[in-house]
């Protein structure tokens, strides 16, 4: 492998990591708001019951 391929093969791997990573955050931030609006749910029902 020639400097070349070995400059274009860390390129696709490190952005193979930032799109994980960012797809992860994305996710446990859409696990977060869930849980929140569950939570927000459960408390709040009893106020609108009225």
């Amino acid at each position: 492998m020639n400097p070349l391929d070995l400059g274009v093969i860390a390129i696709i791997v490190l952005s193979a990591i930032f799109a994980f990573a960012r797809g992860f955050v994305r996710e446990a931030l859409s696990i977060i708001a869930w849980v929140g609006a569950a939570a927000i749910t459960v408390f709040g029902f009893s106020t609108v019951l009225i």
